[in-house]
């Protein structure tokens, strides 16, 4: 099957800054001004990103990584978010390497933050796993989505657009790796939640039920394959 693995985009902040009037300025003034300065790096980051400007978006997330440094120092969300849309950016350069250490980096920073349950991981691992798809790894990509999926049921839940976008992802890597059972029990859970949806799309309802058709007619083609675990969906 083709595999449709789909990366979350880097993580935005639009933040609608304030005007400033007069010359006076304070410690405090000075702190909020050059906390909305990384605020607008990081709108441009996005801006940039979005029009396929990647050379200076790239130029922009650095900034906006060193600059969140030294306004929060090295163990704030900022940061995170900072580590996170440069290692996306290192995704686009196909720098995997590079893009897979600073996730690593970002997700390591999310948990000791929120903790190692937080919705804020699911984006950062689901793309993690992405890396490790097309590197071959994937051992590591199977144990990135199984995280994906038990975070994002217990925190998003089946409703959250992103939730289903991570399911999707997930059950065609496992449907390309032969692994049935996990791929048929995701996608069922998924074309249930689709069917519920007033403006389901037909034809994408269509094309669920086919490839849940099809993996059913591989599984019993195939040596017998454990029963997915019930915590897959």
């Amino acid at each position: 099957m083709t595999n449709r693995f789909r990366v979350i985009p880097i993580a935005i902040l639009f933040i609608a800054l304030p005007l400033s009037f007069g010359y006076f300025r304070n410690d405090a003034l000075a702190a909020e001004e050059s906390s909305a300065s990384w605020d607008a790096l990081m709108q441009e980051v996005g801006v940039l990103y979005r029009e396929g400007n990647y050379e200076l978006a790239f130029e922009r997330a650095k900034q906006a990584l060193d600059l969140a440094r030294e306004l929060y120092g090295e163990e704030h969300e900022n940061v995170a978010t900072s580590l996170h849309n440069l290692a996306e950016i290192y995704r686009i350069r196909e720098e995997m390497d590079d893009a897979k250490d600073l996730y690593r980096r970002a997700i390591a920073l999310y948990e000791k933050i929120f903790g190692v349950n937080s919705a804020r991981l699911t984006a950062p691992l689901n793309n993690l796993a992405y890396i490790h798809v097309m590197l071959g790894e994937n051992e590591e990509a199977e144990a990135m989505l199984d995280r994906v999926l038990e975070i994002g049921f217990r925190t998003l839940g089946w409703t959250h657009p992103r939730m289903l976008t991570y399911a999707q992802n997930a059950a065609s890597y496992f449907a390309s790796q032969g692994n049935h059972a996990k791929a048929i029990a995701l996608y069922e859970k998924i074309l249930l939640m689709k069917e519920s949806q007033p403006d389901a799309d037909e034809a994408e309802l269509r094309g669920l039920r086919t490839a849940i058709e099809q993996l059913k007619e591989a599984q019993l083609a195939s040596p017998a394959e454990e029963a997915a675990p019930d915590t897959a969906i």
